[in-house]
């Protein structure tokens, strides 16, 4: 058998019924082309979400800190960030995080009152108090697990520093992985008569159709998952865009959102700490304080973070903002509007938090989806590619 000539191969080329131009053949290739061009991207974004998921149970378990053992009373916010203050001069609390736990340290942040000449990243310690007995429990001036600060600035950022540029980027990805979650359901849709088949594997399947199965069956029941994780993430990157269309799709209006402003860093009495806590407290009940952020500049406010007691852990807390010795904004996710109550949500849903532990096993599953949809889609490409090509060859 002779070897085909070009002319064989071309008139065969020619032969073969070309594809109509319609929505779905253009949906799949638009699909197809996105997904093999990003897949590395798009699954190591979707393999550190997962990491991150549980990155404070994985740093317990590698770098675990040392027990508050002191009993008793617990001390205020202000005297917690009085004590960790002492640990490093020319350095001021930049925020205060109380313990949700018995026998879990208090986080100082601490930030330097002065910048550093010359710019770069500036230090930020991480010092860890006994909220009973304010010993110093440790002082940390590093992520304790480099692999973790790797999978934040990654999934951040792509690794890009300075500027909002990575962090655009990860957003425009989250927006090609919705797009990609939605077309897929479009292209999975079954034809009459074969919706039996479209939400399992068959056990004979092999080759092109085991992964089109795989693709399409864990895709399916992954969907509404993979879409909200997605597009939460576009929410996290462009968060003025978001809360925009929100709004506009609920018809209802943002509430203005008080910032913190640029600024360096000041020096807060421990007195003020605990004044600007009990004005907060005192402005909404049943709560437990979760946290206090400094001003960065004469003027601007406090930032006073409370959760209700009845609340499930990471749900959207409550944000007093206090100056001047009162409140000036108080942003209570019960009493916000339809809009401004989604956007609240954003993170929490984004990060596996505020819906139970069952929720952040779905979405650290979510974050494995990509690299199953890389794995079985370039297999079926690759698998259709040759056998296009063996066809071709064959012809006498």
């Amino acid at each position: 058998m002779s070897a085909p000539s070009s002319n064989t191969l071309s008139s065969e080329a020619a032969a073969r019924p070309r594809p109509a131009l319609t929505f779905r053949w253009l949906l799949f290739q638009a699909h197809l082309w996105t997904g093999l061009t990003l897949c590395v991207l798009l699954t190591l974004l979707g393999l550190t979400g997962s990491l991150l998921v549980y990155d404070h149970d994985l740093e317990e378990i590698i770098a675990p800190l040392p027990r508050a053992t002191a009993t008793g009373p617990g001390r205020s916010a202000g005297d917690i960030a009085a004590a960790a203050a002492q640990e490093r001069p020319g350095f001021v609390p930049q925020s205060v995080m109380l313990p949700h736990d018995a026998g879990e340290p208090a986080l100082v942040r601490l930030v330097a009152l002065e910048r550093r000449e010359g710019g770069g990243t500036p230090q930020r310690p991480q010092v860890f108090v006994d909220p009973v007995s304010l010993q110093i429990i440790a002082v940390r001036d590093k992520p304790a697990v480099p692999l973790l600060r790797l999978a934040h600035d990654f999934h951040g950022r792509l690794l890009i520093e300075g500027g909002r540029t990575g962090r655009s980027l990860v957003g425009w990805l989250g927006v090609i992985m919705t797009g990609l979650g939605l077309s897929g359901i479009v292209l999975w849709w079954p034809r009459k008569g074969q919706w039996h088949w479209a939400f399992h594997v068959r056990r004979k399947s092999r080759g092109v159709r085991l992964h089109r199965e795989l693709h399409g069956a864990v895709g399916i029941w992954g969907v509404i998952a993979f879409v909200i994780v997605s597009f939460t993430g576009v929410g996290i990157a462009f968060p003025e865009s978001i809360t925009a269309a929100v709004h506009t799709l609920t018809g209802t209006t943002a509430s203005p959102t008080p910032r913190g402003g640029g600024g360096s860093a000041i020096t807060v009495a421990p007195g003020e700490i605990d004044q600007v806590v009990t004005i907060a407290e005192g402005a909404v009940t049943e709560t437990r304080l979760v946290s206090v952020t400094m001003p960065r500049a004469e003027g601007q406010a406090f930032r006073v973070t409370l959760a209700r007691k009845t609340a499930a852990d990471g749900a959207p807390p409550i944000v007093v903002s206090v100056k001047n010795g009162r409140v000036a904004d108080l942003r209570d996710p019960s009493q916000l509007n339809a809009g401004d109550r989604i956007m609240a949500w954003v993170r929490p849903l984004h990060v596996g938090d505020g819906l139970g532990p069952l929720w952040r096993v779905i979405v650290f599953v979510t974050g494995l989806l990509p690299l199953l949809f890389s794995v079985t889609g370039v297999s079926m490409w690759w698998l259709k590619r040759r056998q296009r090509v063996g066809t071709v060859r064959d012809v006498p």
